[in-house]
């Protein structure tokens, strides 16, 4: 957990530069960026948001990049549920990793039923009635497929639950990386028990996305390098249009240009529409998500003026979740937040973000980096207020 004085990147990294003995003219020179820009960053008057200075800096102080994308496990808006909850997943996910799962065995259809109504709730970021249920979840779920019966139905159906439920309820608690991991890591063992393209394809997204996030860049490009698609058909299209937008995002880290690779994909989707309670993976990778990714895109290229542009042109009320709305506001307010005089724009597009899914927001390093930046560039104002009110349920 980071300190008290250390909840920004800026803050955690001057921290651990003083912490090691390292001027800020070493870590800037071996992460590749300027000595005035590092040293803006660590007062918090500059951003530091794309991926790829992160991770420089983050191997500049020989730091994993988990420990700067870190945050408090206890968080603003999440009602107190997130340390409990984490704890209970973590027994849950022992225990079957243990082969003792302890739970009870339950016909398919309740099973079914109750992985539907937790996917629901994710979708709709009701994350306290998630948090309620996931755990005895994991259980009873891991106790019926160790009956050896109805695997072709439960075996999926763990992997579903595992990469879309138990692995971003757990990132947006804060949960350490390895216990995230190991719920990605139990979906691929699952997976290739089922040994179907389209399980594979879905637990090797959820690896390579964990793998992506504490910066192991090269195994997410390995695992993604192994994937046999399935053909594109309105069951799988989400899967396909997701797998693209993982190499999209490896690119952009990289410093190349990803649109390509995500405008084809868009094409790919038009035909099938935004899916939304269609997806049976429950990806919805429709063109509104990847419209978003190729936002994400501009600015890991530091293209700001197209990545405002390309938020222009979207229509938020396409995207089909309150959680992929919210995240489209959340990288509207990074792009507007890059652009002279745009400050209250930005402020307005995490408000909305906020209003959307606020755990979700809260949980965003990146967007937290982002609101401090710009509470040193507020006027005194309406919006200068809403920006300090926004900072201040952030915790920072």
């Amino acid at each position: 957990m980071y300190a008290d004085e250390a909840k920004t990147i800026g803050r955690f990294l001057r921290k651990t530069r003083t912490e090691r003995g390292l001027s800020l003219e070493v870590v800037a020179g071996l992460a590749g960026i300027s000595v005035s820009h590092l040293s803006r960053v660590e007062r918090g008057e500059a951003i530091l948001d794309r991926m790829s200075h992160i991770q420089g800096v983050a191997d500049a102080l020989g730091i994993p990049l988990w420990k700067i994308l870190r945050l408090p496990e206890s968080m603003p808006g999440n009602r107190g549920t997130d340390s409990a909850a984490t704890v209970g997943i973590r027994r849950a996910l022992d225990a079957v990793i243990l082969d003792k799962p302890g739970g009870e065995v339950l016909p398919v259809r309740e099973l079914r039923k109750r992985v539907e109504i937790v996917l629901r709730n994710h979708r709709w970021c009701r994350f306290v009635q998630v948090s309620a249920a996931l755990p005895r979840l994991i259980r009873d779920l891991h106790t019926t497929i160790d009956t050896g019966r109805d695997l072709d139905v439960l075996l999926p159906l763990a992997v579903l639950l595992h990469v879309h439920v138990t692995r971003m309820f757990l990132r947006h608690a804060g949960a350490p990386i390895d216990l995230r991991r190991l719920a990605v890591f139990l979906a691929r063992d699952l997976a290739r028990r089922h040994d179907t393209a389209t399980s594979l394809g879905l637990a090797a997204y959820g690896v390579t996305d964990t793998l992506i996030k504490e910066g192991a860049f090269e195994l997410a490009q390995a695992e993604l390098d192994d994937i046999s698609l399935p053909p594109v058909t309105a069951d799988t299209v989400g899967l396909v249009c997701a797998t693209m937008a993982t190499r999209a995002w490896l690119i952009a880290i990289d410093g190349g240009d990803a649109d390509a690779v995500l405008v084809t994909a868009a094409e790919i989707a038009e035909p099938f529409g935004e899916l939304s309670e269609r997806d049976q993976l429950d990806l919805a990778f429709g063109p509104a998500c990847l419209g978003i990714r190729r936002i994400g895109a501009a600015l890991a290229l530091g293209d700001d003026d197209r990545a405002v542009h390309l938020a222009r042109s979207m229509q938020p009320e396409a995207h089909p979740f309150p959680a992929s709305e919210a995240f489209y506001w959340t990288e509207t307010g990074r792009a507007l937040a890059r652009v002279r005089g745009r400050v209250d724009d930005a402020v307005i597009a995490y408000r909305k973000a906020e209003d959307l899914s606020p755990v979700q927001l809260y949980r965003d390093p990146v967007a937290r980096e982002v609101i401090s930046g710009l509470l040193t560039r507020a006027r005194r104002n309406a919006m200068g207020e809403e920006l300090q009110g926004l900072a201040g349920r952030l915790g920072i």
